[in-house]
């Protein structure tokens, strides 16, 4: 949940302000919605180790839930 909300709230910010602004830093918002978001990525991600378990390595795994979480 927490690498969903850091990456949502890091697009999003990029989204919205066209460019980050190295001294003002990025400000993540944190609310119901990001939230359940975060709860379903979190859901697709254990879903599809579900599936996978025991046929990928761990590195595998790791890079799988990057990717899934990213895109």
């Amino acid at each position: 949940m927490q690498w969903t909300l850091l990456v949502q709230g890091f697009i999003q910010t990029l989204w919205s302000a066209g460019k980050i602004q190295a001294v003002g830093g990025i400000q993540i918002d944190l609310d119901v919605i990001s939230l359940i978001n975060a709860d379903f990525a979190a859901g697709a991600v254990l879903i599809s180790m579900g599936g996978v378990l025991g046929k990928l390595t761990h590195a595998q795994m790791l890079f799988m839930v990057f990717v899934e979480i990213i895109v």
